[in-house]
């Protein structure tokens, strides 16, 4: 069976360094964001330094999980996630030029979910539409990137 994949997008005003540098400060989320809590397992890791294997504490509007790093690049950052092997969920951020406006990044969030009991969650994964916490998350991050871009 296909994985299913969703995603939200949107375009900052900002490079994508800056993007990137907003985003991976985790221990700053709460001074422009509520909701999302991000943190490396290791105690006193720099998520900038977090590899392949490394694990996370990711809390999102209640809901904690602790899914792998799979990439930690400059264009992108991705985890895992898994429910014993049955459900296995993608998440990726990228951090990419516009194609049309090389001033502005384009933030990508996406998810792709394959396993086993993918078919039974199939009904609770809204494919056509980002989820309400993606689009929330992804608009405070372009309005404290937007900020800080115009201070610079």
């Amino acid at each position: 069976m296909a994985p299913i994949t969703i995603s939200a997008q949107i375009d900052i005003l900002a490079s994508p360094a800056l993007v990137r540098q907003v985003f991976m400060d985790f221990a700053g989320y709460s001074q422009w964001q509520q909701g999302w809590n991000i943190r490396p397992v290791e105690s006193g890791k720099n998520p900038l330094d977090l590899q392949a294997s490394d694990r996370l504490r990711v809390s999102m509007h209640g809901m904690t999980f602790h899914p792998s790093v799979v990439d930690n690049r400059p264009e992108h950052f991705i985890w895992d996630g898994s429910l014993y092997g049955l459900f296995t969920g993608r998440h990726t951020f990228d951090f990419a030029h516009n194609k049309n406006d090389p001033s502005t990044t384009t933030f990508v969030q996406r998810e792709e979910f394959w396993g086993p009991l993918t078919y039974l969650f199939r009904p609770f994964i809204r494919k056509d539409q980002p989820m309400e916490n993606w689009a929330t998350f992804n608009e405070a991050l372009k309005k404290e990137c937007e900020r800080r871009s115009h201070q610079a």
